[in-house]
C-alpha cells in the first residue's frame, strides 16, 4: 500500500496531469492551455526543451511560446510544492 501511493503520486506530478487539471483563465495563457488539452496524444514532457520542441511541432507562434514559458514555470512551482507536501506525508 505504501509503495502504491508513492507511485500514484509520481504519475500525478507529470506535465500532462498538470495541464489536464490546471485552471483555465480568460487570457492568452488559458487559451494556450485549452489548445494543448485538445491534443489526442500528449507526449511525456520532462524538460522545457522537450516542451518547446513539441510546441514547435504543433505550430505555436512567438506569443504562444511566451505563454508556454509561463505555463512551464507554473508547472515547476506546482511540482515543487506538491513534492514537498507529499514528502511531509511520508515521513
Amino acid at each position: 500500500m505504501y509503495v502504491m501511493k508513492a507511485l500514484r503520486l509520481d504519475s500525478e506530478l507529470s506535465f500532462a496531469y498538470y495541464l489536464r487539471n490546471r485552471r483555465i483563465r480568460a487570457n492568452q495563457v488559458g487559451s494556450l492551455v485549452e489548445k494543448l488539452r485538445t491534443e489526442p496524444d500528449w507526449p511525456e514532457i520532462e524538460t522545457w526543451v522537450q516542451f518547446e520542441c513539441h510546441l514547435g511541432r504543433i505550430g505555436c507562434t512567438g506569443p504562444e511560446m511566451t505563454c508556454a514559458m509561463t505555463v512551464w514555470q507554473s508547472y515547476k512551482t506546482w511540482m515543487r510544492r506538491r513534492s514537498a507536501r507529499s514528502a511531509r506525508v511520508y515521513r
